[in-house]
């Protein structure tokens, strides 16, 4: 009979209370074992060399050495999976790309149906970042030489559509940087709550040559800006009359198990711009946005899939690639280049 390895966690937070809250939250669980509760950065650091655990689940604020600091701490001694628990901050962003694996929201502890929630969304994170890949990861933290990119004033191409989950932030962000001004209107699912779309959209802003900001329902898709879609509703591409491009967002149903979904906003690019789209499939669990990128192949797009080296969680772009929907499979740092490329040849 097989035994079933365990996910080995360290708990980080300077709340008594939560860190209780979680330790009784997995008291049950068969495949997640908290080895240790540690209330600051000092005793984290402990507990990390002494278990050597799997995950390390860690607040943010905290006194003392705070949770960037812990990330960026460990990471350069011996590198480890970090999932960050944070209150509504754009700076989760800072710890994403200094390492860590993923993100979760804290929970308004008043009410019951939250702290259920939480619970199952901290178990979902735990086992997708069980099976992240440490070593993109860590190279995701590194910086990256920008380039100097330009597209010629003629493109045949209307729209480029990205869609990405675990570990999408850091790899969005490398993708994104070097775009010239003048490329195509971009449409972005990332997933996330509510709120931090827009935190994210202002970082990438911040950061990008283009502009970016979070979409909002009716908002006409202009080139040399990138579009955010926001989180807990479903985005999608429209055509009016004229010819211009708008973007719809409306819907709060989860489609492919995601609010916003790939699949969503890759189909309504499929449908609307067809072979003058470019549609890119990156890191991510799970299966959202396979079928929408066939969709675009099919409708004479191209498409670009993120390959297994460079994926922090190689899920979604590979069960792209097994349906057949992946035109060309590069790692992050390349995907820029690629589309600067295709727009040139168009």
């Amino acid at each position: 009979m097989l035994i079933q390895k365990k996910i080995r966690i360290v708990v980080v937070d300077d709340s008594l209370f939560l860190r209780t809250l979680i330790s009784k939250m997995f008291a049950d669980e068969d495949d997640i074992h908290i080895v240790a509760l540690a209330k600051n950065a000092t005793e984290a650091q402990e507990h990390i060399d002494k278990f050597n655990p799997d995950i390390v689940v860690s607040d943010i604020e905290m006194p003392g050495m705070n949770g960037l600091e812990l990330v960026k701490t460990v990471m350069a001694k011996k590198p480890v999976k970090f999932i960050i628990m944070s209150s509504l901050s754009c700076s989760v962003f800072e710890v994403l790309q200094a390492g860590a694996v993923d993100f979760i929201r804290k929970p308004d502890m008043s009410d019951a149906e939250n702290k259920d929630k939480f619970k199952t969304n901290l178990i979902t994170c735990i086992k997708q970042a069980a099976k992240a890949n440490l070593k993109a990861a860590v190279s995701s933290s590194a910086p990256q030489k920008t380039q100097n990119l330009t597209i010629s004033s003629a493109s045949g191409y209307d729209i480029i559509a990205i869609g990405a989950s675990t570990g999408g932030t850091q790899t969005i962000t490398e993708v994104l940087k070097d775009i010239p001004k003048n490329c195509p209107p971009i449409v972005i699912v990332q997933h996330m709550p509510p709120g931090y779309t827009k935190m994210f959209a202002d970082r990438l802003n911040q950061l990008c040559k283009i502009n970016v900001k979070e979409a909002t329902s009716g908002s006409v898709l202009r080139p040399g800006t990138a579009v955010v879609a926001p989180g807990g509703v479903q985005s999608v591409v429209k055509k009016t009359s004229d010819g211009t491009y708008v973007i719809s967002c409306r819907g709060e149903e989860k489609i492919s198990g995601h609010c916003p979904s790939v699949d969503t906003l890759f189909e309504s690019v499929a449908k609307v711009a067809g072979a003058r789209s470019i549609g890119v499939l990156l890191t991510g669990m799970g299966r959202d946005g396979a079928r929408g990128m066939l969709s675009m192949k099919k409708s004479g797009a191209y498409t670009i899939g993120q390959d297994k080296e460079s994926s922090i969680v190689y899920g979604m772009p590979c069960e792209a690639f097994k349906l057949g929907a992946v035109t060309k499979q590069l790692p992050h740092t390349a995907i820029a280049e690629d589309i600067v490329n295709h727009l040139n040849k168009s």
